[in-house]
């Protein structure tokens, strides 16, 4: 009898455990409505009864706002790039552009630090003009990119009522100052290339001047107006400029030259600049992925903190060109065969014997100067030339992955009268051409040489 009592009461006590237990482990299974047992006493068991609803009622609740919370956040996400995608829809090519045709060339490319920006550009070819603009708004995100839009929305406008670039900016200006509480404001360069002459009429309002490339090196100095959306009845002037076929515009915003790398050193303007006179492309495509390839570089794993975008254009086909030899001796010949062939090519068709003879000897001694000393004999290795030819001058640019090796600085002419390593060739490459340049970039010797001659007299 006693036995019987004793089950008994061991049921009696432990059934609401077990109760428990088997509701625990359908609620561990993912049933959060299955009911727990109802707390009967006021005993250990009873005290765990009930914190285990409170805790099925808390996850519950949990459960369902975060449900909540990620059906929002998906629907902000959607919005925004549904917002990124009319954005970039606003902008020639949707963000990336690249144009090769024999009248201009031009690359155009825009990356936003979010997912919307600030940043600007737009162009359009009319008959036999070619309309542009690039720009940067002073916010970033979502109220940076409205004021983005207005500001192309204007400039298409105006541009379609056939103003000149200034009268553009000043009708933009008045435009974007009303109603602007914010204070927002947005730098500027805008113009219109005529592509049957070359003639380019640009307007600047506060932003960074565009480099030359080609005949002309460096800034362009476009004197203007303050931005656009600060202050009305600012009258924009107009600047008449001529390219040469063959010359090149790089316009870009300063995302590009306030860049920070992981150390938070700035690729600054200076860097650009070099870069952009030293560089051997040969259209406005290759240069804008070489100059967004040396930003990467520089900038490696750091995160984009502004917006970047870049416009190169070109004016006409120009003419470049291309060939790889071995570090030695033997491939003059064929040095020499393509410096003949580029430079009575037909378009420029320079026939002076005495202006090929002279590149041709110049790069005769580089090329010893190469084997030589940057290879040193008993190295093997290639050397990429490439040779541009514009309307006013040839520039030639060597490329090697010899060791750092500067002739420029590694020998001093004026001491070493022998001439035994090599000065007498770089004293004779100094006298042969105008400008000489060195850089080491990403494991590779870069020579640039260029010759100024004479259209009129190369035959």
């Amino acid at each position: 009898l006693l036995v019987l009592v004793i089950v008994i009461v061991i049921r009696y006590l432990t059934r609401p455990l077990e109760q428990l237990a088997s509701a625990t482990q359908t609620i561990g299974s993912g049933e959060l409505e299955a009911n727990l047992p109802e707390p009967v006493r006021q005993d250990e068991i009873g005290l765990l009864t009930r914190d285990f609803s409170n805790m099925r009622d808390s996850l519950r609740r949990y459960i369902t706002e975060l449900t909540e919370t990620t059906a929002k956040k998906q629907k902000l996400e959607s919005e925004i790039q549904i917002a990124h995608d009319i954005q970039m829809s606003m902008v020639s090519g949707s963000g990336h552009a690249s144009i090769e045709n024999a009248e201009y060339q031009l690359y155009a490319y825009l990356s936003p630090a979010r997912s919307v920006g600030g940043d600007l550009y737009f162009f359009e070819q009319q008959d036999d003009r070619l309309h542009f603009i690039i720009g940067d708004v002073s916010d970033k995100g979502v109220p940076a990119a409205l004021f983005m839009a207005r500001t192309v929305t204007l400039y298409t406008s105006s541009m379609n009522a056939g103003l000149s670039p200034g009268a553009v900016f000043t009708q933009m200006n008045d435009a974007l100052c009303q109603n602007n509480d914010a204070c927002m404001f947005v730098t500027a360069l805008c113009g219109t290339l005529h592509l049957d002459s070359g003639e380019l009429m640009m307007a600047n309002a506060g932003h960074m001047y565009p480099i030359q490339h080609g005949n002309a090196h460096g800034n362009l100095v476009l004197d203007g107006g303050g931005p656009l959306g600060l202050m009305p009845d600012i009258e924009y002037k107009d600047i008449q400029l001529k390219l040469d076929q063959g010359s090149r515009l790089l316009m870009y915003t300063d995302g590009i030259s306030e860049a920070y790398n992981i150390n938070r050193d700035q690729y600054q303007e200076e860097r650009l600049l070099e870069f952009v006179e030293r560089s051997d492309t040969c259209s406005a495509t290759a240069l804008g992925e070489a100059v967004l390839a040396d930003l990467q570089s520089f900038v490696s794993s750091a995160e984009q903190s502004d917006d970047i975008t870049l416009m190169v254009i070109q004016y006409g086909a120009g003419e470049c060109h291309h060939i790889n030899l071995k570090n030695e001796s033997g491939e003059v010949e064929r040095l020499f065969t393509f410096i003949h062939e580029s430079l009575q090519s037909d378009k420029h068709h320079i026939t002076s014997e005495e202006l090929i003879n002279d590149i041709k000897l110049v790069a005769e001694e580089w090329l010893a100067n190469i084997i030589h000393h940057a290879y040193q004999e008993e190295h093997s290795g290639t050397l990429d030339i490439a040779l541009r030819i514009d309307d006013k001058e040839i520039t030639i640019v060597f490329k090697d992955s010899a060791a750092a090796f500067n002739p420029l600085t590694d020998y001093d002419d004026t001491e070493q009268r022998d001439y035994s390593e090599g000065g007498r060739g770089i004293s004779i490459i100094r006298s042969l051409t105008d400008k000489q340049h060195y850089a080491r970039e990403n494991g590779h010797n870069v020579f640039t040489l260029t010759k100024y001659y004479n259209p009129a007299s190369n035959k």
